[in-house]
């Protein structure tokens, strides 16, 4: 009575097992959250392991009973658990060579284990025809072959097998990977060997392949959703960092010597060209405004939007420098992104540090061009330049390319260029990925 219980209560835990599997075999393809590498084979072994134990419930239900329906079923069910293992084995073997790279010895391992699948196959096949495994007597009981013992002693062999490939790659593997991998090595041995030595109507194999499954399973999620965690903190960490280094530009670029200049050419302006005057407010105006903008501004703009960002500083700074700045635009086009403040500073650069530093003044120059997988944004002037081997002295306009460039790495994952001669100028290039 007790062996009866036991028996019940094991074919209602593989009928639940059979629907777990399915809706984690769902869950796995959809999400890719199970070692992405080997979703696939990991929603096939699951897929395997409910048919498996479906099939079992049904050989348990059907065992003993006599009828056309029941002879079918109770060899169909059996057969089915059998092979589907030994196919769930060549699966895993497959599913683990996903995540290392492997060796002579990983694919000795792997085909050998293939190899005994295919094997163990065609045996439960040939034993439809000469039961030898397992057979059903007159009243339609299944019923162990002599060389039933035999096969489940044999059948260790591929886990001791996968259990060296398991350990020759823990390096690859990982902790996570290692503790998961090996379970199921350790539950179906252990099934197996059980299932040798005591005689169940219900397949302890099946069992501990679920098992080793739901096991791997729980492990592996955990250790994703640490992963994910961690990952949401990095970008947390990182956009932090962005709005940082976004925030000391915006004020970087707010500098008291520009604000007095600008304001001392508008307050001359209004005695000379009241018209001109109200230009320079304005400019000056929309200038301030795109600096507070920018601290608001979490994504990349429109490119559109920081040029005439930078056309309003370089209208200011025409009035201020009168016939020794020019400025040449040679734009092709403005679709596509950029973070804010990233040209404004590369071209305040050129006005004061180039042009500005020049005797009789300079040109800068700004370009824009559409390439096949990228954009060019290019701000070029003919100053004095200077020596890139000797480090300047002026820290804040280092600190400020350097600005630039970590947020177009991070941001948008472009570059930024530098390139300097003295006497000759220098040329800054930003490269934008489509």
């Amino acid at each position: 009575m007790d062996t009866l219980v036991s028996d019940y209560l094991l074919a209602s835990f593989e009928l639940w097992g059979a629907v777990a599997c399915l809706f984690l075999a769902f869950y796995s393809q959809r999400t890719k959250v199970i070692f992405p590498a080997g979703a696939n084979y990991m929603s096939i072994m699951l897929v395997i392991c409910a048919v498996m134990m479906f099939s079992d419930v049904v050989s348990f239900s059907s065992n003993g009973q006599m009828g056309v329906a029941a002879y079918y079923e109770n060899r169909i069910s059996n057969f089915l658990c059998f092979s589907l293992a030994y196919v769930c084995l060549h699966l895993f073997s497959s599913y683990i060579v996903c995540f290392v790279k492997p060796d002579i010895p990983t694919k000795v391992g792997e085909y050998f284990v293939k190899d005994y699948a295919v094997f163990g196959i065609l045996a439960v096949l040939f034993n439809i025809y000469k039961p030898f495994y397992y057979y059903f007597d007159e009243t339609n009981t299944y019923q162990r072959g002599e060389f039933f013992t035999l096969g489940q002693i044999l059948a260790v062999i591929p886990f001791l097998v996968i259990a060296f490939i398991i350990i020759h790659n823990r390096n690859q593997i990982g902790r996570t990977g290692f503790i998961a991998f090996i379970s199921y090595v350790t539950f179906p041995a252990v099934s197996v060997l059980l299932t040798a030595g005591q005689y169940t109507r219900v397949s302890r194999l099946n069992i501990g392949i679920s098992l080793s499954l739901f096991f791997m399973v729980i492990i592996i999620i955990s250790d994703q959703r640490k992963s994910i965690f961690e990952q949401r903190r990095a970008i947390l960490d990182q956009e932090r960092e962005i709005n940082e280094m976004q925030i000391r530009l915006v004020i970087s670029q707010i500098q008291p010597h520009f604000l007095y200049n600008s304001l001392n050419t508008i307050y001359y302006l209004c005695e000379k060209d009241v018209a001109l005057a109200q230009e320079a407010i304005n400019n000056f105006s929309n200038y301030l405004r795109g600096n507070m903008n920018a601290l608001a501004a979490t994504k990349p703009v429109e490119f559109e939007v920081e040029l005439n960002h930078v056309k309003n500083y370089l209208a200011l700074e025409e009035m201020r420098f009168g016939d020794e700045l020019e400025v040449v635009y040679d734009v092709e086009t403005t679709g596509f992104l950029i973070p804010s403040l990233c040209l404004q500073p590369l071209v305040e650069n050129a006005v004061k540090h180039g042009v500005g530093k020049k005797i009789g003044g300079g040109c800068v120059t700004i370009r824009v061009k559409e390439m096949s997988d990228s954009y060019e944004v290019i701000v070029e002037d003919d100053g004095v330049g200077y020596d890139m081997s000797v480090k300047k002295e002026d820290g804040r306009t280092h600190v400020g390319i350097d600005n630039v460039r970590n947020r177009i790495e991070k941001m948008v994952q472009g570059s930024l260029f530098v390139k300097s001669e003295v006497g000759k100028g220098t040329v800054a290039v930003i490269h934008i990925p489509k």
